[in-house]
């Protein structure tokens, strides 16, 4: 959870800003390689969005639904703002595993073929 807040991790929005001037490419272009998306692969696409970690956000939806029913009812932004920035220490070992679980499966999981 810490890595993910402090940007300390290996998603490729920030993997992409230490590539040599020449493969640089503007944050927007830092594609997720993981999902036929086409989307930025940021805090907010590995959390909300990208569907490799789909089965792992169902678990977690459920469980943080099952204690506080209005997340289901919020919009994606508001929900990733309220599950990075929860005190409940419940739901933050919660957010913690999932992120734990996704970077495990990410590791574990080959690039798509990307198109630009």
């Amino acid at each position: 959870m810490a890595r993910l807040r402090l940007s300390a991790h290996n998603l490729h929005i920030e993997t992409g800003r230490y590539n040599s001037l020449a493969e640089r490419k503007e944050p927007e272009n830092r594609i997720c390689m993981y999902c036929n998306q086409g989307a930025c692969e940021d805090e907010f696409h590995f959390i909300i969005k990208c569907s490799l970690y789909d089965v792992y956000r169902e678990e977690l939806y459920k469980y943080v639904t099952d204690r506080f029913p209005f997340f289901i009812d919020y919009r994606d932004t508001e929900q990733f703002i309220w599950l990075m920035s929860s005190l409940d220490a419940e739901i933050i070992k919660a957010v913690t595993l999932f992120n734990t679980n996704c970077f495990i499966r990410r590791k574990r999981s080959k690039c798509i073929s990307v198109t630009s």
